[in-house]
């Protein structure tokens, strides 16, 4: 999933960190059998514009590298590299298109190649080694999902804007279509899902420039049907916040709220949301992955001052309506880190140590990573 790095100022205290794995021990219950293993460092960090897929083989993960002795982004690296879950190793890729640094992207896996939407949209063909870029999109450059068939974009925005009109990229034809007009308020990183027949959006309803609520003739949720090539207006979420993953059934949003204790589920068919059991403590900005039986939450902060960045991850299993925790990983905290699931393991790659107050020598960029499997797989 690709953004912007946001680098807030952080404290990391090691032993915070510990009482915080301790506490959400107790506060779930019993932890979730598994094991973590080490993941060696990439041959380069990505610092900004990172985003990754899972090829079935790989995870592929794509961004920019700033150059020796320059200040920023300005004529930044694309990097592109493979990390091997079954060899535990890296190998670097063909570098890929030049892209601008302010944008925001993602990726989605077409079963064959890696489709990158941004301000200019790319693909990878794993079997060549090769990039290519695709035609310009009609419109700007938020989130992506992969339709089975098309690459849907969605929103986005930088620099104080916002959309709410979106692109749909066709590889058999290469070509892209305009989205009709959406019922929604424009938002820069709205909640979005694909739940296999419909792209599913909530937005905030804020606006990006003055933070002041829109009009309220804007709708906060809509699904887009594709096929029918129409949207049509949902039930607004009941708490904001949050992120959230298609579970095969409902849309499980985790992280909500003030607190981000909050879990919700969203039923499309009913058009209904309806409250879950409460994570056992906060875990603001957490990245979730679907398992197939459990929500896994990685990262994330344990309260809105962004103070203690957590080692460990959480998982919620939506059936029994209960939370869990995973013992710690084995590495540096972090955030921003790109979190993917394999079918099989989580594999947590990369991500930032932001930049305490008191110092100026900026954030820490890192290359290594873990992976999680849990018990019986």
């Amino acid at each position: 999933m690709a953004r912007l790095v946001n680098v807030r100022p952080a404290v990391l205290l090691a032993a915070a960190a510990a009482a915080l794995a301790l506490a959400a021990s107790s506060a779930a219950g019993h932890m979730l059998a598994g094991a973590w293993r080490h993941v060696p460092p990439a041959p380069f960090a990505l610092d900004v514009g990172v985003t990754s897929v899972w090829t079935g083989h790989d995870v592929v993960v794509t961004g920019l590298t700033p150059r020796d002795g320059h200040d920023g982004f300005v004529n930044a690296i694309e990097n592109a590299a493979a990390y091997s879950p079954s060899s535990n190793t890296w190998r670097a890729l063909a570098k890929a298109p030049a892209t601008p640094t302010y944008c925001r992207r993602d990726a989605v896996w077409t079963g064959s190649q890696m489709l990158v939407w941004g301000c200019r949209a790319t693909t990878y063909d794993p079997s060549a080694d090769t990039w290519r870029r695709l035609p310009d999109a009609p419109t700007g450059h938020g989130f992506a999902v992969w339709t089975g068939s098309e690459l849907i974009g969605w929103g986005g925005g930088c620099c104080g804007d916002a959309g709410a009109d979106g692109s749909a990229y066709n590889p058999r034809t290469n070509t892209w279509r305009r989205l009709p007009r959406s019922p929604l308020a424009p938002e820069q990183s709205p909640l979005a899902a694909w739940d296999g027949h419909e792209l599913l959006v909530f937005v905030s309803g804020i606006s990006a420039a003055s933070g002041k609520p829109l009009s309220a003739g804007f709708a906060r949720g809509a699904a887009f049907e594709p096929t029918a090539n129409r949207w049509r207006v949902l039930q607004k979420r009941p708490v904001a916040g949050g992120a959230g993953v298609w579970d095969g059934s409902e849309l499980i949003v985790v992280g909500a709220g003030r607190t981000g204790r909050v879990t919700e589920a969203f039923d499309p068919v009913a058009n209904r949301w309806r409250r879950l059991a409460n994570a056992p403590f906060g875990r603001l900005g957490g990245v979730p992955v679907w398992t197939g039986s459990q929500v896994i939450v990685w990262g994330g902060h344990a309260d809105r001052r962004g103070m203690t960045i957590p080692r460990h991850a959480l998982a919620f299993d939506p059936r029994a309506n209960r939370w869990t925790s995973i013992d710690e990983a084995p590495m540096r905290p972090r955030e921003s880190s790109q979190a993917v699931w394999t079918g099989r393991r989580l594999v947590v790659l990369g991500g930032v140590v932001p930049t305490a107050k008191r110092r100026s020598n900026g954030p820490t960029y890192l290359k290594d990573g873990a992976a999680f499997i849990p018990a019986g797989l």
